[in-house]
């Protein structure tokens, strides 16, 4: 049941896919040979930082945590 819908990638976003199957934007099978056509970036990813700025514990907080 493919249609021009099915070509805009943002039927397969994560968000949403399960309602696009659903409602027979895409089938699974649709969506399983996108899956599979996805390239591996794993080796470019990088850590980064979530640290948010504004937002520092004090030693009394954390102490208070580990005594729950």
């Amino acid at each position: 049941m493919s249609n021009v819908k099915s070509k805009n990638p943002m039927v397969y976003d994560v968000r949403v896919i399960q309602r696009n199957v659903g409602d027979g934007t895409v089938s699974p099978d649709e969506v399983k040979a996108h899956m599979a056509g996805l390239p591996d970036v794993a080796a470019k990813a990088e850590p980064f930082d979530t640290t948010l700025r504004g937002f520092e514990r004090d030693d009394e907080d954390e102490a208070s945590d580990d005594q729950e």
